[in-house]
């Protein structure tokens, strides 16, 4: 019979300690604390409150079925040094490693895995055999696992955790090399069009010589007169084909028909009938300026109407109704607060940036009132700052006015 700890107990140990569980779990003897004074369940499985051989003994305690850094809360910015720590050290190792070490993958060479384990190519010939093209160590930094400490709030929800912001070289390289391939998909178009447009200009120029040589001298001026309208076609679609391109010619083609992929530029940019113009609700070339590129009209067309009664009071309506004007300011404390060492976001972190604000508003208000009680203190004046009760302000006026014995006004 082994106790918790590992040492051999007697037959009468053993009995004397089931009685004392057994006693536990009928209540009549208390419960186990541990070393801070925490009580244990004692109908607790074994399997839960037996601690490991490899721990030791250190009295009875559940803290072996705890994470041990739960008291440090790692920010994001701990969180990201361990990230490029990792990356530092796995760099370092593939930069040092030179020949195959003893404990590493035969196939590619890294320390982080087993042979078996490999998810490289298999090789005809092993890196442990040939020592060339050795893959570099696998860091593995899992911040998430809390196994450096727990995150904080904000690290916690931070989506870009981790992130290498070099990754993203290879997405751009890659979006470049699909942009070059359709640009010269696009100018092989254009080139092959060009092409067809010069060899069916020089068709009709062979049709027109042959029927000037056929014909009789009659109809030589209906000839000519068909032949300039011929010439001045093929004039035409050179002027477009050269000058415009046949991009231009399909864009002009596609707006005369339904649907395409113009069609989206131009609904989007249409108005309903009923939807009147801003630059027609004033006809006076005083009254508010309209901003033809970027169609807006600032300011109020109507300033002498009701605000009530008109459905268009200006696009500085939207700047200053609403929560406009506190998104602004809460903007403006982040930006003074940066320069001045304090890194806040209120997009990032909105919460602690309206709770930072609202913090400084109320120390510099009660550093204002500081401020003037200590003027008051040592000048005194305190009695003129004091304004009279409203009833005693209206009580006097020069309005004459009589009444009789019984108090009642006469006149």
């Amino acid at each position: 019979m082994a106790s918790a700890g590992g040492e051999r107990l007697s037959t009468s140990d053993f009995k004397k300690k089931r009685e004392i569980e057994e006693a536990r779990k009928n209540g009549t003897l208390p419960p186990e604390q541990d070393a801070d004074g925490n009580l244990i369940n004692p109908h607790n499985p074994e399997y839960i409150s037996k601690r490991p051989w490899y721990l030791g003994d250190s009295g009875p305690s559940l803290k072996h079925q705890t994470l041990q850094h739960q008291a440090h809360l790692l920010s994001i910015q701990e969180a990201d040094e361990l990230y490029l720590k990792g990356r530092k050290q796995q760099s370092e190792a593939s930069s040092r490693q030179r020949k195959w070490r003893k404990g590493a993958c035969k196939n590619c060479g890294a320390m982080s895995h087993k042979t078996n384990e490999c998810v490289e190519r298999p090789r005809k010939v092993g890196a442990w055999k040939t020592n060339k093209d050795l893959k570099r160590d696998e860091v593995m930094v899992d911040v998430r696992s809390e196994k450096f400490g727990k995150l904080a709030f904000d690290a916690k929800r931070d989506q870009w955790l981790g992130y290498d912001p070099k990754e993203h070289t290879k997405t751009i390289e890659r979006y470049e090399k699909v942009d070059a391939a359709r640009k010269k998909l696009r100018a092989d178009e254009i080139n092959k069009k060009l092409k067809e447009s010069a060899d069916k200009k020089k068709g009709r120029k062979r049709e027109n010589t042959k029927q000037k040589e056929g014909e009789d001298t009659k109809d030589t001026a209906s000839d000519s007169d068909s032949d300039y309208e011929s010439d001045m076609e093929s004039e035409d679609e050179e002027f477009r084909d050269h000058d415009e391109g046949p991009m231009f010619t399909d864009r002009v083609a596609r707006q005369g028909g339904v649907g395409g992929a113009q069609m989206k530029t131009t609904v989007r940019n249409l108005r309903i009938r009923e939807d009147t113009a801003k630059y027609l609700r004033n006809l006076n070339p005083n009254s508010a300026y309209y901003d033809p590129k970027t169609r807006s009209m600032r300011d109020n067309p109507n300033p002498e109407l009701n605000p009530e009664d008109t459905t268009y009071t200006g696009d500085n309506l939207a700047r200053f109704t609403g929560d406009t004007q506190k998104l602004a300011s809460a903007q403006l404390f982040a930006w003074e607060a940066y320069s001045k060492g304090t890194d806040i976001h209120p997009l990032a972190n909105p919460s602690q940036a309206e709770f930072l604000k609202k913090q400084y508003e109320e120390r510099k208000a009660a550093l204002e009132k500081e401020k003037i009680r200590k003027i008051l203190d040592k000048y005194g004046g305190q009695e003129h700052l004091e304004a009279p009760p409203k009833e005693l302000l209206l009580a006097q006026s020069e309005q004459y006015v009589e009444y009789s014995r019984d108090g009642r006004v006469i006149s």
